[in-house]
């Protein structure tokens, strides 16, 4: 996403609004109206039934990357030119430079992203049927049956659930208010 960003930024090319547009547009698009498509895609790479599998859907975030974009326009393109002159090449500039420079942004894609994918619930199920790799959601939903509801471990382990989120964004906050506020989404 961040590497996404840094084309839509700094480059111009022929379709880059139509091409950043449905960047925007795949974020609005909920998971479940793409799962089965993905999930055949996911089955012929043979990743159903591993971390990657779960991972791969979500890899390239449209919000992440309109985050990353909307960052990397406010640094001045005299930082990047300079860095040119000293000869270095495009790859070098977004690892040596760009990249550092963009630590909060980074911070709140990340955060972002795994907050969605930490309360994912139907992508896992498809994706992740072996018991080792069960997200906790999906465990969450099998203390329940036709026959008899065990609240007291759903609430238990909803309580654990929430937890690991806050216990991540607390020490980030700073960073997540400084890259929302930086990135140019207000409100």
């Amino acid at each position: 996403s961040a590497l996404g960003g840094f084309v839509f930024a700094f480059f111009d090319f022929k379709g880059k609004k139509l091409l950043f547009s449905l960047c925007l547009i795949s974020f609005m698009i909920p998971t479940d109206a793409i799962a089965l498509p993905l999930y055949d895609l996911v089955s012929d790479m043979k990743l159903v039934n591993t971390y990657w599998g779960m991972i791969f859907p979500s890899a390239a975030s449209g919000l992440a990357m309109f985050l990353f974009t909307q960052f990397f326009k406010e640094i001045p393109k005299s930082l990047l030119e300079a860095a040119r002159i000293d000869g270095a090449n495009w790859l070098q500039i977004f690892w040596r430079i760009v990249l550092p420079l963009s630590v909060p942004v980074t911070i709140t894609a990340g955060l972002m992203v795994f907050v969605n994918e930490w309360n994912n619930f139907f992508w896992p199920l498809l994706a992740a049927r072996k018991e080792e790799i069960r997200t906790l959601q999906v465990a969450l939903s099998y203390f329940s049956d036709e026959n008899e509801v065990f609240f007291s471990y759903i609430f238990a382990g909803a309580a654990i659930s929430a937890i690991v989120p806050v216990l991540l964004f607390l020490p980030l906050q700073k960073y997540f208010v400084q890259g929302i506020s930086s990135s140019g989404v207000k409100g």
